[in-house]
């Protein structure tokens, strides 16, 4: 799983009454190095992953008191172009590399090399489970994992075009999509095989996809140079642009929900959306750099620059203060699901009512005074629930799960 996104019911954007910009410098790491991904792991850990090449090793960076305070850690390669990160779990973590490196983290502070069997650039990763994985890199070098990223074989994959991935998305083990300069192709063989999708090949046009987010299996966003935004929703057998008012390189994409998102870019570019991508409005920023990469934690994100500044944007919730909505433990698990959900981190005893909601707000499941943590939702259609929970008839908490 490349990405964990945490949903909550009504969001408005607003930043705290002492901030000048939406998103302020948090952290500057020197020397200078392009931030290449930020990951939000979990509640409190973010780990960033950088291209350096003043001959030191320090491409990890890591909090864990939520962006407070900032760590490197020794990554096992110097002078090394670091990519993309991604956990199969939340706690084991994966980093692609130039020249065919993979390293790997259990959550502590020890990075180790994972062979990979292959010499050539590797730019892309991502987790569909806690067990299966895939990564894209030069040359049409597909790689495969089916033990959570402990070893990794070459497809072998045949594709229309071997040309270098920047992005890849996988909806399940046998279908997914791999994106780059001038082409996007899919699979829906687990990667053996991929075909360019309609309209994006070689030669239709001049794009380059940066990132694609899947909200579920028929709604997809992307991302791309030129100010290229597009949403699918049959699946992404068909894109549609989006209107984003720049021409400037949009390097990350990240939905909340089918309404919600944020993008950023080049030159400073930094987007939202409140209606879906029908409308993206300029974000202000308190330096104007190149941003590649962006990522939430709850109510805080965290974004990327070429010459290494993290950059923070907080928000609320209305009904939910800011430091309940920090605090607050609970977690669904699993998710995605398919038949039901556990609740964790709240006691039952202080639950007066648990109401699980639909995107646009309509209520399908109500339970006052549950007795149990568990909910079977094999019912429910696929797509994003929220789970609404009411504490001592007065503070709610909300949380997003996935039913596939």
């Amino acid at each position: 799983m490349k990405k964990t996104f945490i949903l909550i019911v009504g969001l408005v954007f607003a930043t705290s009454t002492q901030a000048q910009t939406d998103w302020e410098s948090n952290h500057i790491f020197t020397p200078g190095q392009t931030l290449k991904d930020i990951f939000a792991i979990g509640p409190t850990t973010i780990y960033g992953i950088s291209a350096l090449y003043s001959g030191t090793a320090l491409n990890v960076k890591k909090t864990t008191d939520n962006g407070d305070s900032w760590a490197e850690q020794y990554a096992g390669h110097t002078s090394m172009n670091y990519y993309e990160l991604a956990s199969p779990d939340s706690v084991d973590i994966f980093a692609v590399a130039n020249g065919g490196i993979i390293i790997h983290n259990s959550g502590g502070d020890t990075w180790t090399t994972v062979p990979s069997g292959t010499l050539e650039n590797l730019r892309t990763i991502y987790f569909v489970n806690s067990t299966t994985g895939f990564i894209g890199g030069d040359s049409g070098t597909i790689l495969k994992t089916t033990d959570g990223g402990a070893t990794w074989f070459d497809l072998g994959a045949t594709l229309d075009a071997p040309y270098s991935p920047l992005c890849l998305e996988m909806l399940n083990e046998t279908h997914g999509f791999l994106g780059g300069h001038s082409f996007l192709q899919v699979t829906f063989d687990g990667g053996l095989n991929w075909n360019f999708v309609v309209g994006f090949a070689p030669g239709d046009a001049t794009f380059a996809f940066r990132g694609i987010q899947f909200l579920n299996n028929n709604l997809a966003y992307a991302c791309g140079d030129q100010g290229a935004i597009w949403i699918s929703e049959d699946g992404g057998l068909t894109w549609m642009l989006q209107e984003t008012g720049t021409s400037e390189s949009i390097q990350d994409i990240r939905m909340w929900d089918p309404n919600i998102g944020f993008a950023c870019g080049f030159a400073g570019v930094s987007l939202k959306t409140e209606n879906g991508g029908e409308t993206w409005t300029n974000m202000t920023t308190d330096i104007s750099e190149n941003f590649y990469t962006l990522d939430f934690y709850e109510n805080r994100g965290f974004m990327g620059s070429y010459f290494g500044t993290v950059l923070t944007h907080e928000f609320t919730a209305p009904g939910v203060s800011i430091e309940e909505f920090k605090n607050h433990t609970l977690n669904i698990y699993p998710n995605p699901t398919t038949d039901y959900i556990v609740l964790r981190g709240v006691d039952l005893t202080e639950i007066t009512k648990v109401e699980i909601m639909r995107i646009d707000g309509g209520i399908v499941s109500k339970i006052s005074h549950p007795n149990e943590a568990l909910f079977h939702i094999s019912e429910l259609e696929s797509g994003t629930y929220i789970v609404r929970i009411t504490k001592d008839n007065e503070s709610v908490i909300s949380q997003s799960f996935i039913k596939q």
